[in-house]
C-alpha cells in the first residue's frame, strides 16, 4: 500500500495542478483506513498547497438558456422542475 500510494505522490509532483489533487485525493481515504493519519495529514496538505494552481487552470462555462413565454407547455414544464429543485433543497435543510 505504502509503495502504491507513494509512486502516486511521486507522479503528482510532477503533474500540474488540477491533475495532482485528482490523484492524491483519493489518497486520503486510503491512508486514513490503514492508519496512516500523518500521512493523510501530508497529503491534505500538499492538496492545499496546490489549489491555486489547481483553481486557475478550471475554465468558466457559462450557456445562455431562453424560455419562451408563450409556449404554456415549456412553462409549466419550467415550473415544475424549479418546484422539485426547491423541494429537495428545503428537505436537505437548506433554504
Amino acid at each position: 500500500m505504502k509503495t502504491a500510494a507513494t509512486a502516486f505522490e511521486e507522479a503528482a509532483k510532477r503533474a500540474d495542478g488540477l491533475l495532482a489533487t485528482a490523484w492524491l485525493q483519493d489518497l486520503i481515504p486510503r491512508y486514513r483506513q490503514a492508519g496512516m493519519l500523518e500521512d493523510a495529514a501530508r497529503v491534505e496538505q500538499t492538496i492545499r498547497n496546490r489549489a491555486d494552481e489547481a483553481q486557475a487552470q478550471m475554465k468558466r462555462v457559462e450557456v445562455p438558456i431562453d424560455i419562451p413565454k408563450g409556449n404554456s407547455k415549456s412553462g409549466l414544464t419550467t415550473s415544475r422542475v424549479i418546484r422539485s429543485k426547491r423541494r429537495r433543497t428545503v428537505s436537505q435543510g437548506r433554504s
